[in-house]
């Protein structure tokens, strides 16, 4: 179907692309006339992924006569245009992503013997949950940092 000699185009279509380029010696174009160039152009800037250039065009197109077959058929191939270079982006974007699997870490081995605690008094939030009365609180919290740690990391 085509041939896709991109590099031909500028030959064919005359090097600036616009239709008086083509045809010199004349001054005035039909709408359709001036709307099938500019779409054969927007093909070739969307083929040879040109995308402001193929987004000016569009425009240019729409403004002329936005409800013409070659202005929507202008608009449905950008639409498709766009939609693949998001898919591209988002393809890249994707394949410079890292992952990382977390694993957790037992801190201790399971067990179903009660643990040793340095102070019996810890065995009253072992054994108690949050039910434990204040005064018990009070008399956790004026015992040692260094053995209490160890405890509460058990009771944990």
């Amino acid at each position: 179907m085509f041939d896709k000699e991109y590099d031909k185009v500028p030959e064919v279509l005359g090097e600036d692309l616009e239709k008086g380029g083509l045809y010199p010696n004349r001054n005035e174009f039909s709408y359709d006339e001036v709307l099938s160039f500019d779409k054969a152009v927007l093909l070739y800037y969307i083929n040879t992924n040109k995308n402001d250039k193929a987004e000016e065009r569009l425009t240019r197109m729409l403004n002329l006569n936005k409800d013409s077959q070659h202005s929507m058929w202008a608009k449905d191939g950008m639409t498709a245009y766009r939609l693949e270079q998001r898919i591209k982006q988002n393809e890249k974007a994707k394949a410079m992503e890292r992952s990382v699997t977390v694993v957790a870490a037992k801190v201790v081995e399971e067990t179903y013997e009660k643990p040793r605690f340095n102070h019996d008094i810890i065995e009253q939030l072992y054994c108690n949950s949050l039910r434990v009365p204040h005064t018990i609180i009070t008399e956790i919290l004026s015992l040692q940092k260094q053995t209490i740690f160890h405890d509460l990391h058990a009771v944990v």
